[in-house]
């Protein structure tokens, strides 16, 4: 009965060893794995701020660029619809024949064929406008034509 007794504080004895040295290999994984996340964690960040830097970056030379462009066509827009607006509010029984000449000299002979795009307030294509001059023995007719853009 000694004997037996003995026998299962010894066995009793080495899975508590077992145990302890498993409970402190664990808590090593552990802390390994925790280092191993952390410099995950750190290298996501990293890669996050870089791609937020470049992502912002990119935005704003784009919001340049479409406002260099934007500044350049402002100025043809607005000068093509005054040439617009003077166009339809001519009285063609007294402008027509100083017309037809400043078109002959302005234009070669044959005809010019200009396209305008109107955009609405908020800068969406609205209408297309197509204008031709017809210059015949250096006088000049205009013909216009106004089509909106229909939504498909």
């Amino acid at each position: 009965m000694v004997a037996l007794d003995d026998e299962i504080k010894s066995n009793h004895s080495n899975m508590s060893d077992l145990n302890e040295d498993n409970s402190h290999t664990t808590v090593g994984q552990t802390e390994d794995l925790r280092d191993v996340q952390t410099t995950f964690n750190t290298a996501a960040d990293v890669k996050n701020t870089d791609n937020s830097d470049n992502t912002n970056e990119a935005v704003e030379d784009l919001l340049e660029e479409n406002k260099t462009i934007s500044d350049g066509n402002d100025e043809e827009v607005d000068k093509i619809e005054d040439y617009t607006e003077e166009l339809k509010h001519m009285d063609v029984q007294n402008d027509n024949e100083p017309m037809k000449n400043k078109l002959g000299e302005d234009y070669p002979e044959g005809v010019t064929e200009e396209v305008y795009a109107m955009n609405d307030e908020n800068g969406l294509l609205s209408k297309y406008i197509v204008r031709r001059i017809v210059v015949i023995n250096g006088t000049g007719y205009n013909y216009e034509k106004s089509e909106p853009v229909t939504e498909q």
